[in-house]
């Protein structure tokens, strides 16, 4: 459970102390949207937490790394985090993860075209990131990664989910790709953003919901 301080900090989600203050029964976290238990609501928070909070990778000098190639790898490694607490997320509120069904639906609500043409832009114009990116899933997800490359829309989530992938398995390194620094980073700006935002603004509209149902109750 989280602490006073912790309530407060800018790091939290949006509205979290909201949650805190109310601590909702089992019955209204249902009635919210959630059906989870509190206790998965409060892990979920705390990864929102240590991803806000992640500034970049250090190691130790003998890694001897450059810091550019640090650098490459605290901005993956941003992505990881960031996708990993949203798809915790989508677990406790029910989000089924379909690229086609709930995903689809959720993301559609938050004007993800802006976003995927950006991320789009930092890739050409030979896509070399993706392209690499496509080569190394597996055939489904591949498929949807290169309808991406060829102009067409998919989820921002997918983007995040494939290079999570690639990364936890050990088949993305710094430089894979040929993304240079400054996109690899402003790819990291691009996918954390929109995913923070998702997440902040579904959880804010469930503790409104929280915060009605108790004063009704009252």
């Amino acid at each position: 459970m989280s602490t006073k301080s912790e309530q407060s900090s800018p790091n939290w989600p949006k509205k979290w102390q909201t949650f805190c203050s109310i601590n909702p029964t089992r019955a209204e976290l249902d009635a919210a949207g959630f059906g989870t238990m509190r206790s998965n609501i409060y892990r979920w928070a705390a990864r929102y937490n240590i991803a806000k909070s992640f500034e970049g990778v250090i190691l130790h000098p003998d890694s001897n790394l450059s810091e550019k190639t640090i650098k490459m790898y605290g901005a993956v490694f941003k992505i990881f985090l960031v996708y990993s607490c949203f798809e915790h997320f989508c677990k406790i509120s029910g989000v089924k993860m379909d690229e086609d069904g709930d995903l689809k639906t959720l993301q559609q609500q938050y004007e993800p075209a802006p976003t995927l043409l950006a991320i789009r832009g930092l890739d050409q114009p030979g896509y070399d990131f993706f392209s690499f990116v496509a080569e190394r899933l597996d055939p489904r997800p591949a498929a949807r990664m290169q309808s991406f490359i060829q102009g067409n829309s998919c989820n921002v989530s997918f983007i995040g989910k494939a290079i999570r992938h690639l990364f936890a398995h050990g088949n993305l390194a710094a430089t894979s790709g040929q993304m240079v620094i400054g996109r690899r980073k402003k790819l990291e700006d691009l996918l954390t953003k929109f995913l923070f935002k998702v997440m902040d603004a579904e959880f804010s509209s469930k503790m409104t919901a929280l915060e009605n149902n108790r004063n009704n109750t009252i």
